[in-house]
């Protein structure tokens, strides 16, 4: 039986990739659900920023692992699903989510964080990049 200590690295990565698109469809609607309040307390913006910057480094270390497109076609069952393009879309979509958190959470000290608020005009490019990483994950 294959655990995840002997399991081979692009079957760990698969078992991670494959975890978070579980998890992530429930989360970004949350998310998203959040950021179009009136207002969204900076502390709610700011974890999705984070939230944003760590999936890119783990999505690029994903990436890395020689033989992973082969192995998540075979377990779609799927040799023309293009998973690159979808891993792209999404990884994508999270950049450009962190940038406009970015442009607006300039200064990331904490009391500067927790006296912000922001208007749901203001989140609605991160709510858009949301939607567009729904729309992978179908």
């Amino acid at each position: 039986m294959t655990t995840l200590r002997s399991a081979s690295k692009v079957q760990r990565v698969w078992h991670q990739f494959s975890m978070q698109i579980e998890v992530w469809e429930s989360y970004f609607v949350r998310q998203k659900t959040a950021l179009q309040q009136p207002t969204t307390p900076g502390q709610t913006a700011f974890a999705m920023l984070l939230h944003f910057e760590s999936m890119i480094t783990v999505f690029d270390t994903w990436a890395a692992v020689p033989g992973i497109v082969a192995y998540i076609k075979n377990q779609a069952g799927d040799q023309a699903f293009d998973v690159i393009a979808n891993i792209q879309s999404i990884r994508a979509a999270m950049a450009a989510g962190r940038d406009a958190l970015i442009a607006l959470i300039p200064d990331r000290t904490p009391a500067v964080i927790s006296a912000t608020t922001f208007t749901a005009a203001q989140m609605a490019p991160v709510v858009a990049e949301i939607d567009a990483i729904t729309s992978v994950l179908g």
